[in-house]
């Protein structure tokens, strides 16, 4: 009795393959299309705007060390 390990056997076959490589694209192209306006100002201006608008604000930050 054989075994056979392949990538596409063990995952489903080619079927399953292509489905996968498919919403790969999907998510990917998708990723591309939600590009985002970000505001440039003050915290004072990003909420004055938000309050305006009827939104919230969402305050982005990173550390670098």
């Amino acid at each position: 009795m054989r075994m056979d390990y392949s990538a596409l056997n063990y995952y489903g076959g080619k079927d399953q393959m292509k489905k996968f490589l498919v919403v790969a694209l999907v998510l990917v192209l998708a990723s591309f299309a939600s590009a985002q306006n970000w505001f440039k100002g003050t915290l004072d201006q990003a909420v004055a705007k938000a309050k305006a608008e009827n939104k919230l604000v969402l305050v982005d930050f990173y550390s670098g060390g």
